[in-house]
């Protein structure tokens, strides 16, 4: 029995697993208290982000999400996730 999966099937498994993420990560950001906090958490994250192979376009989504929430702290200086 062949236990390799077929490249097709690991890529779409990986799309599946970032598509995940995206979906659980952006209610989690307007959690964030602070500026500082939410820069801790993207920090923290940056592992799993790579281990689920977000695409660039996703991790804009998040990093764009963590902006419009430092801007609604009103914490605009510098917005850098």
């Amino acid at each position: 029995m062949n236990t390799i999966v077929p490249s097709h099937t690991q890529t779409s498994k990986q799309q599946l697993q970032a598509a995940a993420y995206v979906a659980m990560a952006l209610p989690v950001i307007p959690l964030a208290k602070s500026a500082d906090d939410l820069r801790t958490w993207w920090n923290e994250e940056q592992q799993h982000r790579g281990e689920y192979g977000l695409t660039e376009a996703q991790a804009d989504i998040l990093i764009e999400a963590c902006k419009e929430h430092v801007r609604s702290l009103g914490e605009t200086r510098g917005v850098q996730p």
